[in-house]
């Protein structure tokens, strides 16, 4: 029983490594936490339609599932005379030259991103692409460059993680004098 144990946790510590390397902090501090011992926390209480809370798991799941697919398969109403108030260069994307991505836009754009912000899919913080320097500035260049020649996205570029920020809504009344 020992060895098992002992086992067990030399295979959890070996993932905790592996986690480590690979920059996954999701994992990494999951199976900190499973290591810890600790009990984990139930999801937060949600209201339905309804204005009723609920703290039941599949409940809950099922609430944010149908709010992400109500939010994210919304048709906005379009203006399609926009279209054809759009400036040349926009319209006529094929016979345009103005569109390349210089070293400078990148460079600007990889300064402008916030630290201490958490990575998306790719696990590639801010700080990483900021301390990459002038090699990491001639990849971005060429990936945007070859995108734009072939004008075709990488699939992987559309994956992305919602995370719901639930905030504290406050509520006040405003009362009115006569």
């Amino acid at each position: 029983m020992k060895q098992t144990k002992r086992r067990r946790l030399e295979r959890k510590i070996l993932k905790l490594e592996n986690d480590f390397r690979k920059n996954d902090s999701h994992e990494l501090f999951k199976a900190v936490r499973e290591l810890e011992g600790k009990p984990r926390k139930s999801l937060m209480a949600v209201k339905n339609k309804d204005g009723e809370k609920t703290t039941r798991t599949e409940e809950v799941l099922k609430i944010w599932k149908n709010h992400f697919y109500e939010h994210l398969n919304t048709e906005f109403p379009r203006d399609e005379s926009a279209i054809q108030n759009l400036p040349k260069i926009v319209t006529n994307l094929e016979s345009s030259d103005d569109l390349t991505i210089t070293r400078d836009e990148i460079r600007k754009a990889v300064s402008s991103l916030k630290n201490n912000k958490v990575p998306g899919a790719d696990a590639i913080t801010a700080e990483v692409l900021k301390a990459g320097g002038e090699p990491v500035v001639a990849m971005l260049e060429w990936i945007f460059k070859r995108i734009l020649a072939e004008q075709d996205t990488p699939k992987h570029f559309a994956k992305m993680l919602l995370t719901p920020i639930l905030k504290k809504v406050i509520k006040t009344t405003r009362q009115t004098t006569d």
